[in-house]
């Protein structure tokens, strides 16, 4: 399961926490096909991700 498709299964405060720790593995592994290489423009996004979604 890639990472959008998890974000699509957060229901619960220890899916988040799942969640993140997925994101922060894939980060890890996978940083040079990350669009946002700081935290604050990673938010920013996020931020924007999460206005857009149903």
């Amino acid at each position: 399961m890639d990472i959008l498709e998890r974000a699509g299964t957060v229901e619960s405060r220890e899916d988040m926490v799942q969640f993140i720790s997925h994101l922060i593995k894939d980060y890890q592994q996978n940083k040079k096909e990350w669009a946002n290489m700081s935290l604050e423009e990673f938010l920013s996004g996020m931020e924007s991700w999460i206005e857009d979604c149903d």
